[in-house]
């Protein structure tokens, strides 16, 4: 079963006991935290913004050299580890589209945060304060190096392209309505 297929709001803390006890490694669009740190998340938000989205999940210790779920236990339940997750997003600039949920009870009576990161049409994203430009890489967030200046260009060239297709669409919207329209009052 791979959580990664349901909504976020349906996803339980079942869901997440069973996808780590598979043993799904850490990847291009999964991060798993032991605990929540702003500093550690804001890169976070800003790399997988910067590249295809993703999902981290707070309350796993993965394998710092597989990057293999090896304890899951989940993490207290407290509005501090919300407040900070919403302070982490803060942080990055322009701010990234996001949503989390917080799964039901463990035995343990411990929680897992799923955090969602929806791939960002502003491009680039990167964390206030901070000289770098974070992507994701495989199964880690790396900041691009400043001598890679066609990625850097590549990110500009996202948003442009974002713009681009929101322009055509809106364009192919009013010129479906006015035609619609038309054909309704010659139909009157």
């Amino acid at each position: 079963m791979n959580y990664l297929n349901k909504d976020l709001s349906q996803i339980t803390s079942e869901d997440i006991v069973k996808f780590c006890e598979q043993k799904y490694p850490e990847g291009f669009n999964l991060d798993y935290k032991k605990e929540a740190s702003a500093k550690g998340i804001a890169k976070h938000f800003a790399a997988f913004s910067n590249s295809r989205g993703g999902d981290i999940i707070i309350g796993v210790e993965e394998d710092p050299n597989t990057g293999l779920p090896i304890k899951w236990e989940g993490v207290k339940n407290s509005g501090k580890i919300i407040e900070s997750i919403n302070q982490s997003a803060s942080m990055v600039k322009p701010l990234p589209s996001y949503d989390y949920r917080v799964t039901d009870t463990l035995s343990n009576g411990n929680v897992f945060i799923i955090i969602r990161i929806l791939e960002g049409d502003a491009t680039p994203y990167y964390v206030y304060n901070d000289n770098n430009i974070y992507i994701r890489s495989h199964n880690i967030t790396k900041l691009i190096d400043l001598a890679a200046p066609d990625y850097v260009k590549l990110l500009f060239d996202k948003t442009r392209k974002a713009e681009m297709a929101r322009k055509n669409s809106t364009s192919f919207v009013r010129k479906s309505f006015a035609k619609a329209k038309e054909m309704s009052e010659k139909e009157r």
